[in-house]
């Protein structure tokens, strides 16, 4: 997998994010399981959940293979991968990559948190 196309699945927009939400969760699915499971909390057609799990295959984020007439997408890019890469993304952003400047910022987070809670 080239860096590009890496970098490119850490800007999935709000939909293919959820799509890969189910993904991780089922461990693989159809686009029919994606779509029930997102449809106990979203109104979405069938067909864009169709075209959003298509987006992520042609961009390598899931695999597929054909069971019958259907399609059974799993992921290649993992739910871990995705928190690692959102936080080193967090850490060259905003804390110049230093992991000690945003354990600290976290630390003064959970000190405020717990001094409101009292």
């Amino acid at each position: 997998m080239t860096p590009d196309s890496f970098s490119s699945r850490l800007k999935l927009p709000s939909l293919e994010f959820d799509c890969m939400k189910v993904i991780w969760i089922l461990g693989q699915g159809t686009v029919k399981q994606v779509h029930q499971n997102l449809a106990s909390h979203k109104s979405l057609a069938y067909t864009t959940v169709l075209t959003v799990l298509d987006r992520l295959y042609k961009k390598e984020v899931v695999r597929r293979k054909k069971i019958g007439r259907a399609y059974l997408y799993y992921p290649v890019y993992l739910e871990e991968d995705a928190r690692k890469d959102a936080l080193e993304n967090l850490m060259r952003g905003f804390f110049g990559s230093s992991k000690h400047q945003l354990t600290n910022y976290i630390k003064r987070l959970d000190t405020r948190a717990i001094s409101s809670d009292d």
